[in-house]
Parts: structure tokens; sequence; C-alpha cells
């Protein structure tokens, strides 16, 4: 449920984005050929306010970029702007197609849906090549940004399958320290990336650094009864999170209130001084 306060912080939000397209630089969108996947894929940056290339930022990655980029720039620069949030590079990855989407986000062919019921509808063809795409991410990627910027740490943003993809790739790499995992399709293949952290296990506990945040809604108890499980998991081998639960959301709405929260929390020992002058 909403409180008042979240609400006009809503509503806030919304008033800003209006007037934001009109006084913020374009996002920088480069190409970079992909030997994992054979193919050029776009990366979307977008530098932080007063930008100092001589400075350390950490590095924020979105998946799903053509769905969630802009939300998230928004969201960020507004924290930001208001000395709630340390000033992050922003990179967006976006998806050529639907179909590559699910292709590259997938590790296997789910012989099940959402709710556990069976299924044909994944295929050799729409699902399972996730391997490729996190060898893009974890070798391509990060090695280009880390040659572009000084990064102090990469995190990382997925919802739905980009969700399950970064909890699973958590288990690959050791180079990111975030994962914000909203709402993530946990249910893929009858829980495979709960089995492959439950399976790895001592590669995150071996990296002090990570933590994960976890936002997810309770209409399908499939999914549910599996971030309950992957909470079980984490407290079972301390492996640092923060949860929220939204009860009266779904799983495409539980974004917006998902990304408020967590920025919320990320910058709750943040005091900076505000870029702009706030009148009263």
């Amino acid at each position: 449920m909403f409180k008042p306060k979240k609400v006009l912080f809503l509503l806030g939000f919304f008033a800003y984005a209006l007037g934001y397209s009109q006084h913020h630089a374009e996002t920088n969108k480069q190409h970079i050929f992909s030997t994992s996947l054979n193919q050029e894929r776009e990366l979307w940056v977008k530098l932080p306010f007063n930008y100092d290339p001589a400075e350390a930022y950490d590095v924020m990655i979105v998946l799903d970029a053509e769905k969630y980029f802009e939300l998230t720039n928004m969201l960020v620069d507004n924290r930001t702007r208001y000395g709630k949030l340390n000033p992050a590079i922003l990179v967006g990855i976006p998806n050529p197609n639907m179909e590559e989407r699910s292709r590259n986000l997938t590790f296997s062919r789910s012989s099940v849906d959402q709710k556990g019921k069976a299924t044909t509808r994944y295929t050799n063809e729409n699902s399972g090549k996730a391997e490729a795409f996190a060898a893009f991410l974890n070798q391509e990627v990060l090695s280009f940004l880390s040659q572009e910027f000084r990064v102090k740490q990469f995190g990382i943003i997925g919802h739905s399958f980009g969700g399950y993809f970064a909890l699973y790739n958590s288990t690959l790499e050791d180079k990111i320290s975030e994962y914000i995992l909203i709402d993530p399709s946990l249910w893929y293949n009858n829980g495979e990336a709960l089995q492959q952290i439950e399976t790895h296990i001592e590669r995150l506990k071996e990296r002090n650094e990570i933590h994960f945040y976890l936002a997810h809604e309770d209409g399908i108890k499939n999914n549910s009864t599996k971030m309950a499980s992957l909470v079980r998991i984490f407290d079972k081998h301390e492996i640092a999170y923060t949860n929220f639960l939204y009860q009266n959301e779904n799983h495409g709405s539980v974004i917006l209130p998902a990304l408020v929260d967590i920025l919320r929390d990320k910058g709750k020992n943040i005091q900076r001084t505000p870029r702009h002058k706030i009148k009263k």
C-alpha cells in the first residue's frame, strides 16, 4: 500500500519527468561488435551531471533498456540532483527484438509456464542461449566499460527474465557487486536459477561486497514461493540482501515502486549538497 508521502513523491516525479528531456543531454548510443553473439550490439550510456573523467563512478547496467532505461535514468537523476544518491553512470543494453530477448536471457528451454503448468511455448529457437549473452556481458561489456571509465563498482538491474538472468549470472562472474532483481522469473524451468544458486553458493559467499535487492509482487503463487526459497537460501548462507514485497502490484506495474524504494534505500545514508537550490 502506498503511503501519502510516497504518493506525493510519485506525483512530483511525473511532474519532473515532463520537463526532463528539455534540460538534459541525450543518451550516448555506442556500438560494439560482440564475438560471443557474432553481431553488433548497441549500448546506451548516460553520464551523470558534471561528469569528471578523473573521478570514479558506480556503473549501473540496465537490462531490457528499451523498456526501463529512461525510467531508471529519470529516477536516478532526480535522486542525484537533490543529494539523495551518489552520481552514477547508467548503461542500457537494449534487445534487438523480443525473440532475441527470450533467447538471450534464458539458459535453457523451460517445460513449464509461470504457473508451473506444462508448456511447449519455449523452443530451441526462442530460448536457451543465455550462455553467449552472459559471455557478451561478463567479458565484453564489462571490459569495454572498464576501459572507457573509472569504475568504483558494477551493478545490474533486471526485471522478469532480466532478473532471472542476472541472478543466474551472479554465479558466472565476479565483477558485479550489486544486483537489483525486480520480480525475477524464478519459475522458469522449475526454478533452475535457484538450483544454480544453491549449487554454486560458495562462489557468492566468497564475495563479501555482493548485495542483492529483491523486489516482487505476490500475484503469481508459483513465483512467490520460489522467491521465498531464495530468501531462505540467502539467510542460511548469510548473503546480503534487501527485500521488498508489494501486495497491490502486478508483474508489470511493480517496476516503478520497486525502483523508487530501492533508490531510496541505496541513498538512505547519503546527504550530499543538492545541485540546485530547493525553493521552499
